[in-house]
């Protein structure tokens, strides 16, 4: 299902593959910013919390919780502001699940004249150039190999256990990026790497420019679902058409 939010021109999709743990949120503010969106991809060791529950419940919670938490603090100096929400964010999430869950996320928040993103672990963030998509230099890559690792990314909410085990490396540290609030806007879990490349991407988005946010995802969400290239659950998310 396509959710599109006519005023921000804001449109997004879930599309789930085996374990349906991504979480997208969209909540309108009342005051200096006008809105929030979450995208978080959730996950739990199956070997320690049966199921998918527990990182599906993790997703959500810091979806809702995480923007609310940053909005509430005071602090002056931006970055100090964001870390320390993740900091909060992520103690109630080892409340919840001290070990073997986790998630990573993408938030926006939108303000009157510019746009605030933060990103804590790998995530796809995307800013469209007038020609292009390009891959913001603020947002850094939290990758490793998961056959030397025992997790796949160095930086999420949770997963205390590997916190504990080696602090230099894991941590819930955030990137931050301002940008205009015209910019184009493409937002994803990583599962969309799974299908696209930039230059596919690129490609993909050439034939659909100045059209509406919701019609780019109903036709993108398409394509992924009919790529056979899906290894992961997907959450997608733009914001302004593209020209």
């Amino acid at each position: 299902m396509i959710t599109f939010i006519k005023k921000y021109d804001i449109s997004f999709a879930k599309i789930p593959f085996k374990r349906n743990q991504d979480t997208v949120y969209f909540s309108e503010q009342e005051k200096d910013c006008k809105f929030v969106v979450s995208v978080v991809d959730g996950w739990n060791n199956q070997k320690y919390l049966e199921g998918d529950v527990p990182g599906r419940a993790v997703a959500q919670f810091v979806a809702d919780k995480f923007p609310k938490t940053f909005l509430r603090k005071k602090e002056k100096v931006l970055e100090l502001r964001v870390n320390n929400a993740c900091k909060a964010m992520d103690n109630k999430v080892l409340k919840l699940y001290p070990t073997h869950a986790s998630c990573v996320g993408v938030f926006m928040f939108g303000f009157a004249n510019y746009e605030l993103i933060v990103t804590v672990g790998s995530v796809v963030v995307l800013l469209w150039d007038g020609k292009k998509w390009v891959r913001p230099k603020e947002i850094g890559d939290y990758s490793l190999d998961p056959k030397v690792y025992p997790s796949d990314v160095s930086r999420f909410f949770g997963l205390g256990e590997l916190k504990k085990l080696d602090p230099k490396l894991y941590k819930c540290q955030a990137d931050i990026l301002i940008t205009g609030n015209a910019t184009p806007i493409f937002l994803a879990s990583d599962g969309f790497e799974d299908v696209f490349d930039p230059k596919s991407f690129n490609n993909f988005t050439y034939s659909l420019k100045n059209e509406s946010s919701k019609y780019f995802v109903k036709n993108l969400t398409k394509v992924i679902q009919q790529s056979g290239k899906q290894k992961d659950d997907i959450a997608i998310l733009t914001k302004n058409n593209l020209s």
